[in-house]
């Protein structure tokens, strides 16, 4: 409801009356104060009054008249934004909004695959089946037909299911992260008619080798599915005993300084498996480091005439014992030696020779002469594994000439 104001009265304007004007009415005063049509504002305008100073007796001789003036002021309009400010608004909303979700920590890298070989029948469990993950290696089901692969990068590989008396199944699986998969194999059915077959068992040779020094590898570890671990002899070779021919056996071959290697074979009779293995830098570096380490305890006690012969250059000698490659590097300047350490270890004078003598380069790390020739320190594989895994304090080497016999350490 409208309320005007009149010399001190307020006049009430009701709705109904605003109605019938059709919205628009404008109050008018006539004289004596009492108004006569209205007529008012927009919707949504604000009514004002103030009072208007009584004007002169018109020259006709009308009486003044005092009135009130009626002031009708509109709202502005709001102003509609200027070109581009509502794209610019929403980019900024979205942004805040794109700030305020919680992001995301680093996206998984290495992931676990798992699974399970079954078939049809009473024992679903498929043991022993062959699973071979693509750039990842071979592993076996367990008894209750389970596998797993460990630090499987992202991506996409192809997984590869044997079984003897199976049909083979290949699967491609998507790896975003741990991957738990089922695999499904179909049994085949042998069909022997009047033939009688009889498992045998077989003998299997192998040979591990290091293929860039064309180096057979003494004590690499053998760890098979069928029978005992075992070692490698001298020449690098290895017999697996009593196995049945055409199955299958899982392989794991690893050396000191090498990149393990593991594999499967289908034995048969007469054959015989040659195993190649990487040397591993980093175990490399780690050795260097070792090395190092012992040419600092030297220090200016190291032959200047008898230098010092790595793995490399013992390996390039020629072969034979390790008492030969010192005669053909060394020749007439072994006269001076008076004693022999063996991984910091004093040899007795009257088996020296003799140890030197069955000792071979491709067991041997290093060799070195101090003291102008007097003492030769050697230095096995085996010692610098030791040391890698060991931080104990080198002693300083010593060597007294007066006694007899000398002392050295």
């Amino acid at each position: 409801m409208t309320l005007l104001t009149c010399q001190g009265e307020h006049l009430p304007t009701s709705q109904g009356e605003h109605a019938r004007t059709g919205g628009s009415s404008q109050a008018a005063l006539a004289p004596g104060g009492r108004p006569t049509s209205v007529a008012g504002p927009a919707a949504g305008a604000h009514v004002a009054s103030r009072p208007v100073r009584p004007q002169r007796r018109p020259a006709d001789g009308a009486p003044g008249v005092n009135r009130m003036e009626a002031v009708v002021t509109q709202k502005a309009a709001p102003a509609a934004p200027p070109a581009g400010t509502t794209a610019r608004w929403l980019r900024r909303t979205f942004a805040l909004l794109a700030a305020a979700l919680p992001i995301r920590a680093a996206a998984q890298t290495e992931a676990v695959v798992r699974g399970m070989v079954i078939a049809p029948g009473e024992s679903p469990a498929v043991a022993g089946a062959t699973v071979d993950l693509e750039g990842h290696g071979v592993t076996q089901t367990t008894a209750a037909g389970f596998f797993r692969f460990e630090r499987v990068a992202i991506g996409e590989y192809s997984l590869k299911v044997t079984a003897v008396g199976f049909q083979p199944a290949v699967l491609r699986l998507t790896v975003e992260g741990d991957t738990t998969v089922t695999v499904r194999l179909e049994r085949v059915p042998f069909r022997l008619d009047s033939l009688v077959v009889t498992a045998r068992k077989i003998d299997v040779e192998g040979r591990v080798q290091d293929p860039g020094r064309d180096l057979p590898l003494r004590d690499a570890d053998v760890l098979t599915s069928h029978g005992p671990p075992m070692r490698t002899d001298r020449r690098g070779r290895f017999r697996l005993k009593e196995v049945w021919e055409g199955g299958q056996i899982a392989l794991s071959v690893s050396a000191f300084g090498y990149l393990p290697l593991d594999t499967t074979v289908v034995p048969l009779a007469g054959d015989r498996y040659v195993f190649d293995l990487v040397p591993d830098l980093l175990v490399e570096r780690m050795i260097a480091q070792q090395i190092e380490r012992i040419e600092q305890r030297a220090g200016g006690r190291l032959s200047t005439l008898m230098r010092p012969l790595d793995r490399d250059g013992l390996l390039r000698s020629g072969g034979g014992s390790l008492r030969d490659v010192l005669r053909a590097k060394y020749s007439i300047h072994l006269r001076r030696l008076r004693c022999v350490l063996v991984d910091d270890r004093l040899l007795p004078p009257s088996a020296d020779g003799a140890m030197l003598g069955a000792m071979i380069p491709e067991d041997v790390q290093r060799v070195e002469f101090l003291f102008n020739g007097a003492m030769l320190r050697v230095y096995t594989r085996q010692y610098m594994r030791r040391l890698i895994g060991s931080r104990a304090k080198l002693r300083p080497p010593v060597y007294v000439a007066i006694a007899n016999p000398p002392v050295c350490e």
